[in-house]
């Protein structure tokens, strides 16, 4: 208790920003003048790596104490093997009252200011795309942070595929570990494949979709692998760069399915991403 009573104490001393949210103005809030050329993510980028085709579909923006917003990525794989999500992004209803609950809700609605527009709507883009999100194989989740778990209540018919350790997490303190509260819940809606992998171990979806678990950002991170015969794609999940360079155990861990100076990364938050082609 008392841990958790410092942790709160700290984060109230997070200085508000200019635009510090209050998650009070209903669903949308555009960014501001001086970041809107951001603003081009709104519209799904497309790579095709041979026969499969991968979508970044962005679902909002996210500023945390006044920095500049970075986009939050879905990923689209649409393969003649299935089509997958990568997490499931920011929920439209992130700005309401309601949405944060418990004593951490002060502390999100403080650090985070959440910027969207209705065209970024998952389950619109999906069906943009012909996709009919009933239809997905899978939600293959990096981790269960709110920014990755939104619209998995639209989604609740489609299998979620989570590491054991990560479901572990949003259970009991799971606030205190910087989780949504209610995202156990949230979660148990949705047919659950907890893959029991540990640290540094790989799970197989299917020939060309591997799960690698690394524990960075979260206890039971996951990558996703998405190899074709001419390619190599990582989704990162909230890993970040420093973490796979030369040297490091990830990078080694990951040597053993792809070589990374040949593989497309790609990040859930990348403000730079250019994948069209």
């Amino acid at each position: 208790m008392l841990k958790f009573f410092l942790w709160i104490v700290l984060i109230s001393f997070v200085p508000n920003s200019t635009h510090a949210a209050r998650l009070l103005e209903g669903p949308y809030q555009s960014l501001p003048s001086s970041w809107q050329n951001l603003e081009k993510f709104n519209t799904p980028q497309k790579s095709s790596f041979d026969d499969v085709q991968v979508f970044a579909l962005c679902t909002g923006y996210i500023s945390i104490n006044g920095s500049v917003p970075n986009p939050d990525f879905v990923w689209l794989i649409k393969s003649p093997r299935g089509n997958y999500l990568v997490d499931t992004g920011l929920s439209d209803h992130v700005r309401s009252r309601g949405y944060f609950r418990g004593v951490s809700a002060g502390v999100f609605r403080k650090k985070f200011t959440i910027y969207n527009y209705p065209e970024n709507h998952l389950t619109l883009q999906l069906k943009k795309l012909g996709v009919e999100p009933t239809s997905l194989n899978g939600i293959l989740l990096s981790h269960a942070h709110f920014d990755h778990i939104g619209n998995i209540e639209e989604l609740s018919q489609v299998p979620v595929l989570i590491t054991a350790q990560e479901f572990a997490q949003v259970s009991g303190d799971a606030q205190l570990r910087g989780y949504m509260k209610g995202t156990k819940e949230l979660l148990s809606n949705s047919p659950l494949d907890q893959i029991s992998i540990q640290t540094f171990e790989s799970h197989a979806v299917n020939a060309e979709l591997t799960l690698l678990r690394t524990d960075l950002h979260t206890k039971g991170h996951q990558m996703v692998l998405l190899k074709t015969k001419n390619f190599s794609v990582l989704f990162t999940g909230d890993t970040s760069v420093p973490n796979l360079e030369n040297g490091s155990p990830v990078r080694a861990f990951l040597g053993h399915f792809v070589d990374l100076s040949k593989t497309i990364l790609l990040y859930n938050h990348d403000q730079a991403l250019n994948i069209s082609n």
